[in-house]
């Protein structure tokens, strides 16, 4: 399967998690997202800051995979998963986010020299998702987005069908999603 090259800076300080996202945040970069969300909260981790400076675009799936963390769990519909802020958004990414009707499940922050321009990477390989692991979270991803917004399942259901079929005819398991931190 492809290598996904590690984008993602990280650092952590006591529960806040602070995250710089590559360039282009689409639906190979969010596999390693929500390796790295996933391992992080194990942690405890709770507050999570995305800087959003070198992100030009962000796709359907990534923000599907940001919309799961965020979803109230499931029995506790009054707080979120998560504290998701985004850090440096562009008009486009926001823009994003107000058409699907996700942008209050975040706060957005502006920081002209935000600190995570001195973080390092936290994988020192890249990652080989499988093709069951892809067609997995962008699943969830675009069901997310169409739970959160009637007006969304006009957007997404197409896809959400397709990825549905091709998961069944994909026999492959889905790798472990831990990741050592």
């Amino acid at each position: 399967m492809t290598k996904i090259p590690t984008h993602f800076l990280v650092a952590v300080v006591g529960k806040r998690a602070f995250l710089k996202i590559p360039e282009r945040a689409n639906c190979m970069s969010s596999v390693e997202l929500n390796r790295i969300v996933t391992a992080l909260r194990s942690r405890g981790n709770t507050i999570f800051v995305l800087d959003l400076s070198g992100c030009l675009t962000m796709d359907s799936t990534f923000l599907g995979v940001l919309t799961g963390f965020v979803l109230p769990l499931e029995g506790d519909m009054r707080s979120p998963q998560l504290d998701v802020r985004l850090l440096n958004a562009n008009r486009r990414i926001v823009e994003l986010l107000e058409s699907l009707c996700v942008e209050h499940l975040f706060t957005f922050e502006l920081e002209s020299e935000p600190c995570t321009r001195v973080f390092e990477p936290l994988l020192d390989h890249p990652l080989e998702p499988s093709k069951r692991e892809l067609s997995s979270i962008s699943l969830k991803a675009h069901l997310h987005l169409m739970e959160l917004d009637p007006a969304n399942i006009p957007k997404f259901k197409d896809v959400a069908k397709f990825l549905s079929e091709d998961l069944i005819q994909v026999k492959q398991p889905e790798p472990s999603t831990k990741i050592d931190i």
